[in-house]
């Protein structure tokens, strides 16, 4: 059975800015960062003083008569704005603990211009695309756009670079898996290991990384704030923190493309990732190999294919015997399952995703739902990279 399935795709290119340009885009960031902390402290005094909630309606009669940005630009601060107070109540009705009040943004801390209200015209994007204030930006079309364009953003990287972001949404056609289902059990040791014994190590970027990491830092760190150099060395401390983006990126894209390609149903333990990144002595690992960014691409991956990402309890997942059931502790530092029962051994991540392609009973809400921020970033077109591609399997 194949139905149809709309769906939003982001394509991401590098732009190349002229000097006369890149004033104007300066110019446009801070004017719009401006408007944000207008219209922030707005909404705050009305609630404060007045009890009121300010519309998005409101907030766009506050910004009639500027002549200082384009029109579609200032609706692209306001629905950021609105948005930002929707995320947080949304934070404040799930009672998570934090809830993250909309803060003021300081000087360089607003990056990205979004055109919204006007639909970009096709015929305009390519190797040069037409950005409302801007002009035309000098585009490298790296691949051809797909589906209707819906939005527009220009952003500047923390290492000088521009890039733009189309939204196209397209309908596409989603035929019902048959292949197999698998069991995934994440990981330290192997960042994914399959219940058909495959196993998927991550690069870990930032662990090989460290050290050049700490000695830039630690260079930045004596440098005097707004000299040149102070500038100069971020430069650097930005450019190493974008490569272990990339790394982290490139590789997750791959292994979750070939996952996704490869099995139907795919079950995985639901897992609290922020409560085990309080544990100080492993939570560096594990931000560097992302368990949660593994997950939100593999499920929206695999969800196009046909098939469905379903979350399991992890109670006792790596504690039971993927043979018998017979409960065998084993503290971290143990990499082998022996069973004394049955006598069967394996490697101790092999027994988990056994067990949790084994488990029946799903928890509440089996399908795995991603938080909407996390899918927007994971849906984001990579940086191109010169790393040639892994053959998995």
């Amino acid at each position: 059975m194949i139905n149809q399935m709309k769906t939003v795709r982001t394509f991401k290119y590098r732009v190349y800015p002229t000097e006369n340009q890149k004033k104007k885009i300066d110019f446009c960031l801070e004017t719009s960062r401006l408007i944000y902390n207008h219209l922030l402290q707005e909404k705050r005094d009305a609630w404060e003083y007045e009890k009121k909630n300010r519309t998005m309606f409101d907030l766009c009669s506050q910004t009639k008569g500027n002549k200082l940005l384009h029109s579609t630009l200032v609706r692209g601060v306001v629905v950021r704005v609105d948005t930002a107070f929707k995320n947080f109540f949304r934070r404040c009705k799930e009672n998570a603990k934090e809830k993250g009040f909309p803060r003021f943004k300081g000087v360089n801390r607003f990056s990205s211009l979004c055109s919204v209200d006007q639909k970009p015209n096709p015929k305009r994007i390519g190797k040069l695309t037409s950005f409302p204030q801007i002009g035309k930006l000098k585009t490298e079309y790296s691949r051809p756009m797909k589906g209707t364009p819906k939005t527009l953003t220009l952003k500047k990287t923390p290492t000088g670079k521009y890039f733009i972001t189309i939204a196209c949404e397209l309908e596409i056609k989603v035929k019902k898996s048959r292949r197999k289902a698998v069991g995934i059990d994440v990981g330290l040791n192997h960042a994914i290991t399959t219940s058909d014994g495959k196993f998927f190590d991550s690069p870990k970027p930032l662990k090989s990384l460290t050290q050049k990491l700490v000695r830039v830092q630690r260079k930045f760190s004596r440098t005097e704030l707004r000299s040149n150099n102070h500038e100069k060395v971020r430069i650097k401390l930005a450019q190493i923190h974008e490569k272990i983006f990339n790394i982290r990126n490139d590789w997750n894209h791959k292994v979750t493309t070939f996952i996704a390609n490869t099995y139907g149903k795919i079950k995985v333990e639901n897992l609290n990732i922020q409560n085990m990144l309080k544990n100080h002595k492993l939570a560096k690992s594990i931000s560097d190999v992302a368990w949660g960014d593994l997950i939100n691409k593999l499920t929206y991956k695999v969800e196009q294919t046909g098939g469905e990402v379903i979350k399991v309890d992890p109670k006792n997942t790596s504690q039971e015997c993927s043979s018998c059931g017979n409960l065998v502790k084993k503290n971290l530092s143990q990499r082998k399952h022996s069973c004394s029962k049955c006598g069967l051994k394996i490697d101790r991540d092999v027994n988990a995703s056994r067990n949790i392609l084994n488990k029946e009973i799903c928890v509440a809400n089996a399908k795995f739902k991603p938080d909407r921020e996390d899918v927007r970033r994971s849906k984001r077109v990579r940086f191109s990279m010169t790393q040639e591609t892994q053959v998995f399997g």
